[in-house]
């Protein structure tokens, strides 16, 4: 599978090229945050982008999964090996190339948009890791819909459906509590949800955040004095108050209330259920005719 997967130099080419590209984009579009209030919302902007950027880029998965299998059939029915043996071998070599890419891309975002390097580089660390465990489960759905789909066009039709809807109900583009009832139950169960919760967390845990030149700072009125009407300068007349001054700020704003480890214990979850899926998919499920 290693050997197949380093022939195919076109899709590493692509692979590698695209998060070099969308690297360097994401970093220079948000380049060196600042820890002011657009600062501090902008750091959760750059991870649900760039979550959302590597889940989609894993849509390439399908078509490689689908064209291979008439030979998998042929060599399965012959015994040659047992389903779950080349359903990993094909993760080790998928690991071998998504792990530097998650290492490139983690690296030119992290510096580039100057992320947070308190606690001795340990959030880098945990955002790295967080990134590979992203790479991982936008392939899995991948995955999914190659084995549990008749053909292509419906696998990547499915693959994008799903991945929109993540995207909408991932509580950034809206809000948990914007979110109708009806609909609520698709914040919960969404696989986006949890690692985005995981890299703000991990970012905006106990960050400092401020105002600076009262930019972003809401005037608040503290004087009786109607010769204060307009006197926005005047200190006796108003006071500026800073509406986000922590990180922890922004986490509640958008319902990230748990630690780093439950978000990241539950996107392991959601990716090692989905794999064990897979697993039975790739074993039982035949598309192909006999």
């Amino acid at each position: 599978s290693l050997a197949t997967t380093a022939r195919d130099l076109d899709t590493i080419r692509s692979q590698f090229g695209s998060i070099v590209i969308m690297g360097f984009v994401f970093g220079t579009l948000f380049f060196q945050l600042a820890t002011d209030q657009s600062g501090a919302t902008n750091r959760v902007a750059i991870f649900f982008l760039s979550l959302i950027f590597i889940c989609f880029s894993s849509s390439y998965k399908i078509q490689l999964l689908i064209k291979s299998r008439s030979s998998f059939f042929r060599e399965t029915t012959a015994n040659m090996y047992r389903g779950w043996v080349f359903y990993v071998t094909q993760l080790l070599a998928d690991a071998a190339v998504f792990i530097p890419r998650a290492t490139i891309f983690t690296i030119m975002v992290y510096f580039l948009s100057g992320l947070n390097l308190e606690d001795g580089g340990a959030r880098f660390f945990l955002c790295w890791i967080g990134v590979i465990l992203v790479f991982f489960l936008g392939l899995t759905i991948a995955e999914s819909c190659a084995f549990g789909l008749p053909n292509e066009q419906i696998g990547l039709g499915v693959f994008t459906l799903l991945m929109t809807i993540q995207s909408l109900f991932a509580g950034f583009l809206v809000k948990e509590a914007n979110i109708p009832d009806y609909w609520v139950w698709l914040y919960y169960i969404n696989s986006v949800r949890y690692p985005l919760s995981f890299f703000c967390v991990n970012e905006l845990d106990g960050l400092d955040v401020s105002c600076p030149g009262n930019e972003g700072a809401v005037p608040v009125f503290v004087s009786s004095n109607s010769s204060c009407v307009g006197q926005l300068n005047d200190p006796n007349c108003f006071r500026y108050y800073c509406p986000i001054t922590s990180g922890n700020d922004v986490l509640d704003q958008f319902n990230m209330t748990q630690s780093v480890g439950f978000y990241l214990a539950i996107t392991v979850v959601f990716v090692g259920g989905l794999r064990l899926i897979n697993i039975m998919l790739f074993s039982f499920v035949n598309w192909v005719e006999k």
